[in-house]
């Protein structure tokens, strides 16, 4: 009896397709942290304050050749802070706060115009007063449908990228509450 390797290869990849439903992460998780020297209110401010993101935060170093403008609150709950990129327009997007508890929490959506009003990650800021100094953790994450097969294999690798996307992102925020302190 002769084998056909193309069924052998058909199969195989098959058997792959069906391994990666069951294998790949639906989600994804990742909290960095960091400490700073200033007083709890002075650090919550800051992300809590949305045109003073493209002074820390860590798109402002992967964004070329974007423009931002703000629309809402100052501060706070509705505050967006809204960019659109000269070179790709499926990143044109926005992060939008959509809790804030005053010295506790921030919890915002990053939304990119491509997707809808579904948003790509959620992102939250958790601060603890630790008398000396403020704790800051920082997390993002992201839910997929377990039928999206390649929003999944994008979980897969994001996150070391995402882990050094937040420390870079924290330790601007300490330099700029540092820089503003002073």
């Amino acid at each position: 009896m002769k084998i056909n390797p193309f069924k052998i290869i058909g199969v195989l990849i098959l058997l792959g397709f069906a391994s990666a439903f069951l294998f790949l992460p639906t989600e994804i998780k990742v909290n960095q942290e960091i400490s700073i020297n200033s007083d709890i209110n002075n650090v919550f401010n800051i992300p809590n304050t949305i045109s003073t993101w493209e002074n820390w935060s860590p798109w402002r170093y992967t964004q070329k050749h974007v423009s931002t403008k703000y629309k809402g609150p100052k501060s706070g709950v509705g505050s967006k802070y809204i960019w659109e990129s000269d070179s790709i327009p499926q990143m044109n997007g926005r992060l939008e706060i959509t809790v804030s508890e005053k010295n506790k929490r921030i919890v915002g959506s990053i939304f990119y115009d491509s997707m809808g009003e579904t948003p790509a990650y959620n992102t939250e800021f958790f601060f603890f007063d630790e008398k000396e100094f403020t704790r800051v953790v920082w997390q993002i994450s992201d839910e997929v449908s377990w039928y999206h097969l390649p929003n999944r294999f994008l979980l897969f690798g994001a996150e070391i990228r995402l882990k050094e996307m937040l420390n870079t992102g924290l330790d601007s925020l300490k330099h700029y509450v540092d820089e503003n302190n002073n």
